[in-house]
């Protein structure tokens, strides 16, 4: 079994909110997702992230989510 693990914090100190601007008309983090999701060889894809509004935009993309500790 292959498993694709993206990670997208919340609050990044270079650049706030990065995952979530658009880039082309989609979310920064979509990009990935979708690179994952079209690759053939990965069976499972999970989000680790402290970011709702990033694991709404996982989950309606069919990306199963582990929620980040705060303190990472």
């Amino acid at each position: 079994m292959v498993v694709a693990i993206l990670m997208g914090r919340k609050d990044s100190k270079g650049f706030p909110g990065k995952n979530l601007q658009p880039v082309l008309g989609k979310p920064l983090a979509y990009y990935p997702m979708k690179a994952a999701k079209d690759c053939h060889d990965v069976d499972r894809i999970y989000l680790s992230t402290d970011d709702d509004k990033l694991m709404e935009l996982a989950k309606g993309n069919g990306i199963e989510i582990i929620k980040r500790p705060p303190e990472l």
